[in-house]
């Protein structure tokens, strides 16, 4: 990955933070636009990801400790968005669910970060 792809991945999480903090700031029902934007960054994240990943394993294959933390790094990002959907779904919002959505974004970029380091130092 270059720098470039670095700086890409970082400009996306941080779109993704900043929307989501405004979101939260912004109490329901959420403002649309700020909602989609939201939602159309993390597609975003995810498939830019998704390229890099696929670009690095045709250039030489994952290892099994790289598929694993590619996998754990997938089901991470699977939770925040379940429990983002729960959020915005459910009112009341189950406690459970708003607190999974504050720790699990952290998470998911740590374990997306470790992977990229690992996947790329090879």
């Amino acid at each position: 990955m270059t720098a470039h792809g670095a700086l890409v991945v970082a400009a996306l999480f941080a779109g993704l933070f900043l929307t989501g903090y405004g979101l939260g700031r912004s109490g329901s029902p959420y403002p649309a636009v700020l909602f989609n934007l939201h939602k159309f960054v993390g597609l975003g994240a995810g498939v830019y990801l998704a390229l890099i990943v696929r670009r690095l394993h045709l250039a030489r294959p994952l290892t099994t400790s790289d598929a694993v933390v590619v996998a754990v790094t997938v089901l991470l990002a699977l939770a925040t968005v379940a429990a983002g959907g729960i959020l915005s779904a459910i009112r009341p919002a189950p406690p459970l669910a708003s607190l999974a959505h504050r720790v699990l974004p952290y998470l998911t970029v740590a374990a997306a970060a470790v992977g990229l380091y690992l996947l790329t130092r090879r």
